[in-house]
């Protein structure tokens, strides 16, 4: 097998694999959306990261089109309490911390992708903007679970960026895909975790068609 096509739910040129994830509760009851979590508490990787701070940043500050803020302003003014961990002392917004000793950090508890995922998982905060695998690998019962991965990934989902909700069993698809994108990495480069078990796979169709062929020149006149 090889891999030859790829999803890409956003604008490449302009976007990185960035979601907001939340708690199942907050999906319930109708359709919800990143408006509804102005006065929550919020989860950000990092202080001006890609991921964690600028995508979110430059989302949220549509809503502050007629207001001159910057993005430490906005993002104060739309959250109650913001953790947002930074290698530089001072320079992180960390009042949302629950470990305010610590967590500001970059070797915080609540620091990186799987440190924003942390900070929703232990009720830290309310929602979590991360890379988009973390908690297919972070959740119990991910390759990469810790001490502290005592949720399973089906207790959250994917905020969409124009509302709703969608469940974390792969990559947020559901929610803004936009075409196709060929893969010009080698198949096992691509694959990365997956890639063991493509390889078993791929033996276990050519030990059928060994099979096959054996059966077949063991029939006279076939």
């Amino acid at each position: 097998m090889k891999a030859i096509a790829n999803e890409f739910y956003m604008n490449q040129t302009e976007s990185y694999a960035s979601v907001a994830i939340v708690n199942r509760e907050a999906c319930e009851g109708g359709k919800v959306s990143l408006s509804d979590f102005k006065g929550r508490r919020s989860c950000h990787g990092g202080y001006l990261t890609a991921v964690g701070w600028n995508y979110p940043v430059k989302y949220i500050s549509s809503f502050y089109q007629s207001r001159h803020m910057n993005d430490g302003e906005i993002i104060t003014d739309f959250f109650s309490a913001v953790c947002a961990p930074s290698d530089f002392n001072g320079m992180g917004l960390c009042h949302g911390c629950a470990n305010k000793n610590n967590s500001c950090f970059s070797n915080g508890p609540y620091s990186g992708n799987s440190g924003a995922f942390r900070c929703l998982v232990e009720h830290a905060g309310d929602i979590a903007f991360v890379k988009d695998d973390t908690p297919i690998l972070y959740a119990k019962e991910g390759p990469y679970n810790q001490i502290w991965s005592t949720k399973l990934a089906n207790e959250f989902m994917y905020l969409c960026p124009k509302g709703g909700c969608r469940e974390i069993n792969g990559y947020p698809g559901d929610c803004i895909t936009q075409g196709l994108a060929e893969i010009k990495q080698l198949t096992r480069s691509y694959l990365g975790l997956s890639a063991p078990i493509s390889k078993t796979i791929q033996q276990w169709n050519d030990d059928k068609v060994k099979i096959a062929a054996s059966n077949t020149k063991s029939v006279p006149g076939v």
